[in-house]
């Protein structure tokens, strides 16, 4: 005959030789107060985890800008003050993408020969443009995450161009100045995320679309989609830029100005 017995909360058999064999079993009670508190554990734990994601997406998109700011600088350093171009003249044609982030594969070239390595210009809330496929999207350039306001960048209104380290007005493609605009250094963006849409209000990000950008790339027959940079909801929350004064930081999104002269337009 079996008698059960409850030791210390434990369950347990009591042979008719006297010998006691434990049974360690839960009741249906304890068990859905264990998920119970599992459960508020995970919901006050992912939050947190999430925050400390895009946290580390902050951080290390803001290096990869002063990365990429540093080579520029570097290569004017060593080339009487001029910034890598984004459209380079072969022979009687011109290198160039089509938007402020595709980048020539020369210039992309001289960049990376001072340091600024592949993933340096991957921003990790952009895993699209981590591939291959965008890497290697054009014969003639590499498209990034990153829009390099220099001479040539493609679409970008020219008073947001930058030729040399030490240019203080807007230059047309001769050298000669345009106009009487001039620039602060500490303001004058050389580098940054690449906030994109596809319509636009000049003044405010109100009313402008940031997601569902369609462009030229297709994979398996489909339109790829773009987006901005850190988004949250609609429209991105902040973004990373550099400046011609060798500083770089990161914005609020109420400081970016539509600075394309086409689609897509690109803000900083």
């Amino acid at each position: 005959m079996r008698i059960t017995k409850s030791i210390s909360g434990l369950r347990g058999l009591v042979l008719r030789d006297g010998e006691v064999r434990l049974v360690i079993a839960f009741t249906l009670i304890e068990m859905l107060v264990t998920m119970a508190v599992i459960a508020i554990l995970a919901s006050l734990l992912f939050p947190a985890l999430a925050g400390a994601k895009k946290r580390s997406q902050q951080v290390t998109c803001g290096n990869q800008v002063r990365q990429i700011l540093l080579a520029m600088v570097m290569y004017a350093d060593d080339n009487r003050g001029a910034f890598p171009r984004m459209a380079l003249q072969n022979g009687s044609e011109w290198v160039m993408g089509n938007w402020a982030w595709d980048v020539p594969k020369l210039t992309m070239t001289q960049l990376m020969s001072y340091g600024a390595s592949r993933p340096v210009f991957n921003c990790p809330s952009q895993k699209l443009l981590w591939t291959d496929e965008a890497w290697n999207y054009s014969t003639n350039y590499r498209v990034i995450s990153y829009a390099i306001a220099t001479a040539g960048c493609p679409g970008i209104d020219s008073t947001n161009a930058f030729h040399s380290a030490s240019q203080t007005a807007e230059l047309g493609t001769n050298g000669m100045i345009l106009s009487d605009h001039t620039y602060d250094p500490s303001y004058s963006t050389l580098v940054s995320d690449a906030v994109i849409s596809m319509s636009y209000d000049p003044k405010t990000m109100r009313g402008s679309r940031f997601s569902g950008i369609p462009g030229g790339w297709r994979v398996r027959g489909q339109v790829v989609m773009h987006h901005s940079s850190h988004m949250e909801g609609t429209i991105p929350k902040y973004y990373n830029a550099g400046y011609l004064d060798g500083h770089a930081e990161k914005r609020n999104k109420n400081d970016a100005r539509m600075r394309s002269s086409r689609y897509p337009y690109f803000w900083w």
